[in-house]
């Protein structure tokens, strides 16, 4: 006959267990925010004169989405440079030269982002993704660029994405739009962008964290064990009455 620390205590054991599988098998919840900046560029006052980039200072968001797995960070730029002859144009640059992150647009029109990374190639120790379109002067284009788990992304107008995954370390200590790391780089035109910027977290129901799911998956297992254990002395003397009949 059991007495009634016993009964409680199986009692509470079988609590517990039920507890543990209940929130053990909770679907997450993933509920987002989202943040959005537009900025503008000044546009051009004469044609072939540099203009004055925008100048943001430090702005640390720029670099958020590159060290954290739950922030992603989209830009969309609409740019019309009126010139790209015999010359490099940046129409965004978080840092000075090779140090942050940069989009810049060849003499051909050929568009690259760079990141600064430890992963890259020679001195300059950058990663870079070349777009498959090509930008023409004098026309109004968009350039979509999105970074999000380690992956950089970019696209002109509605042509085809492309993309590049590494370990991406940029600083964002200087950022200017429509500007770069020197004055020749400054763009000609006008060039606006938006920004948006999107953070993810993973909870499960009743606002409990995710990592109480796998807590509670590890303590059902041993909650089981210990019930069993608790059982023990019945099961061994049950299985002996069988042996004696």
């Amino acid at each position: 006959m059991l007495n009634g620390s016993t009964t409680i205590r199986r009692v509470a054991l079988i609590v517990l267990i039920m507890l543990a599988f209940f929130v053990s098998i909770l679907e997450p919840l993933i509920p987002t925010s989202m943040s959005e900046n537009v900025y503008k560029s000044k546009p051009s006052s004469f044609e072939g004169i540099p203009d004055e980039p925008l100048d943001l200072g430090s702005d640390q968001k720029f670099c958020r989405a590159f060290y954290d797995n739950h922030v992603k960070m989209e830009i969309e730029f609409n740019i019309n440079v009126t010139t790209l002859s015999k010359r490099y144009t940046n129409i965004f640059q978080t840092d000075n030269l090779n140090m942050g992150f940069r989009i810049e647009i060849s003499p051909d029109g050929k568009l690259i982002a760079f990141v600064q990374s430890p992963d890259g190639g020679g001195p300059e120790k950058v990663l870079s993704v070349l777009a498959d379109e090509v930008i023409k002067a004098k026309t109004l284009t968009k350039i979509n660029i999105s970074v999000y788990t380690k992956t950089l992304t970019v696209q002109v107008d509605d042509g085809q994405v492309a993309s590049r995954e590494g370990y991406f370390r940029p600083t964002c200590n200087h950022v200017l739009i429509g500007g770069g790391y020197d004055g020749t780089r400054t763009t000609i035109g006008e060039v606006q962008a938006a920004v948006r910027i999107q953070t993810t977290k993973s909870v499960v129901t009743f606002g409990l964290p995710m990592k109480t799911r796998n807590v509670a998956r590890i303590a059902f297992t041993f909650l089981l064990i210990a019930l069993a254990w608790e059982y023990r002395k019945k099961l061994f003397v049950s299985n002996k009455e069988e042996i004696r009949q």
